[in-house]
């Protein structure tokens, strides 16, 4: 009766705390860029949305002074700093109103930042830069780069690092860069805005150089002028703009929904920035813009029209809702594999594991059967998990016989590399019978392949209506096959091991 050895089984999550690691760096990313978006379209008063931009910057960073220095041009005399903020031990050049003249060694500095499209970052040591013998701006490191808003000369945002010598993280410089993105952004559209109110003339001057769709309309919402770059945007010729409304480029709900807001702002005298609508190509395809407009008033403050500034976000939304979709990927594997941590034995493993996968999918049923074997005379289904009101086989654990057309899927599944979508009205229908008995309207199924012993099916329903899985959703249902295959595995081994 003495023990003589212990058995025992270990599983390597090393990818599995290395995927948790990357996706807080992605979400504190995500949500850093978020607070600079908000800060971004909060107004625009140029001063007060970059001032307010700053301070997030400082914080997000954790650093001594964050700054915009205007202009980065080494041909300037002259260089000054109009938005800072810093930490009170570290004033910087704009609470001392430095009106710097550009030295060799600035205009060396400001070459090197215009022809890099990356930060660049820096030790100081006490004494330099020259501009600053004395050291009272304490600059022990920094980090830089030029930003390019659609008028004017570029600018220059930094980081300074005072109380120590810093190294910034290759993911930190990687935030800093498309934090600056943004930054580029906000200038384009709030010094387009800033000389809008200025001057007709100026305005003029702006709309033959901006790559941005300028426009007027009248108090009717009718268009008045329209610069050349509405037809790179939605195709339209100037002529066959003016007199028509935004919203006759609109589909008709969000041409509803987007003239009552316009109208009810032009009530108020408001101005408006990074107001986003979709509208209709020449072509027929959906266009995504974001305006920023500013009320036109008379002498008397009475209300003439607007003026404002088209930009085109289509691409810029899509590859936000690709990150958006790579994060629900990364969190629907978390979830997977705690299921498959915390499960104490295999019942409650594929029990845990359905209801996960039809939340994930927001399916009305999920199932999983073996084997997946054309030439098997039987398979079972271990377990399923169904909403109440599409209850499911009622048949778990029961041996049921592979049909000639049973075999032919399972064979099907077996020879795709890819997920297979059944769904009425598409090429690949699901057996008459089956999908009227259990209300399926569309099913999704994956061939998984256990370490022992014969491959799975994995398999989702959906019942109340007709479903076509993105390709997006293909692919992950394909990567929770697989980390169920290994939680099936490990499982079965640890089962043999205890016998």
């Amino acid at each position: 009766g003495n023990a003589r050895y212990l058995l025992g089984i270990s599983e390597d999550i090393t990818d599995i705390k290395k995927a948790e690691s990357e996706l807080n760096k992605y979400i504190y990313r995500l949500e850093s860029l978020n607070k600079i978006d908000k800060i971004i379209r909060s107004g625009t008063d140029a001063n007060q949305v970059l001032g307010e931009a700053m301070q997030i910057v400082l914080d997000i960073f954790n650093c001594d002074r964050a700054w915009l220095l205007y202009p980065c041009d080494p041909d300037s005399p002259t260089w000054s700093v109009p938005i800072e903020k810093t930490k009170l031990k570290y004033p910087g050049a704009f609470k001392k109103k430095l009106d710097a003249p550009i030295t060799p060694d600035a205009a060396k500095a400001m070459k090197e930042v215009l022809a890099s499209d990356k930060p660049i970052q820096g030790i100081l040591k006490p004494g330099e830069p020259s501009y600053d013998p004395l050291d009272k701006f304490a600059i022990r490191s920094y980090l830089i780069i030029a930003v390019h808003p659609k008028v004017g000369k570029p600018w220059e945002f930094g980081l300074h690092q005072c109380s120590y010598e810093r190294v910034w993280s290759p993911e930190e410089i990687t935030l800093f860069k498309e934090i600056s993105g943004r930054i580029e952004d906000a200038l384009s559209t709030l010094l387009i805005l800033r000389d809008l109110r200025e001057s007709e003339q100026k305005f003029r001057g702006l709309v033959e150089s901006s790559s941005d769709w300028i426009w007027e309309i009248n108090t009717k919402g009718e268009c008045t002028y329209t610069s050349p770059q509405a037809e790179i945007i939605i195709g339209f010729k100037p002529n066959e703009i003016i007199a028509k409304t935004p919203f006759d480029f609109m589909p008709p709900d969000e041409s509803k929904k987007i003239s009552k807001l316009f109208f009810n702002l032009m009530k108020q005298k408001k101005s408006f920035i990074r107001l986003k609508t979709l509208n209709i190509h020449k072509k027929g395809h959906k266009v995504e813009l974001e305006s920023s407009g500013v009320p036109i008033l008379d002498e008397s403050g009475n209300i003439q029209g607007y003026r404002g500034v088209n930009r085109d976000i289509t691409q810029k939304n899509q590859a936000e809702k690709q990150r958006k979709a790579y994060i629900y990927f990364l969190e629907s594997l978390d979830k997977i594999n705690l299921v498959i941590q915390h499960s104490s034995n295999f019942n409650d493993l594929l029990e845990d594991l359905m209801k996960e996968i039809s939340l994930i999918f927001d399916s009305d049923r999920a199932w999983i059967l073996t084997p997946c074997d054309p030439n098997a005379s039987s398979f079972r289904i271990p377990m399923e998990y169904s909403k109440p009101e599409f209850p499911g086989a009622f048949v778990l654990n029961l041996e049921l016989p592979v049909t000639k057309e049973i075999a032919k899927d399972f064979k099907k599944s077996l020879s795709s590399k890819k997920p297979i979508m059944y769904a009425k009205g598409t090429d690949t229908v699901l057996n008459e019978k089956i999908s009227k008995q259990f209300n399926i309207q569309s099913q999704l199924v994956t061939t998984i392949y256990p370490k022992i012993g014969k491959p799975w099916l994995l398999g989702i329903h959906q019942c109340s209506y007709i479903k076509i899985w993105t390709q997006q959703e293909q692919e992950l249902f394909t990567a929770i096959g697989q980390r169920i295959a290994d939680g099936i595995s490990t499982s079965i081994i640890h089962a043999e091991l205890q016998k």
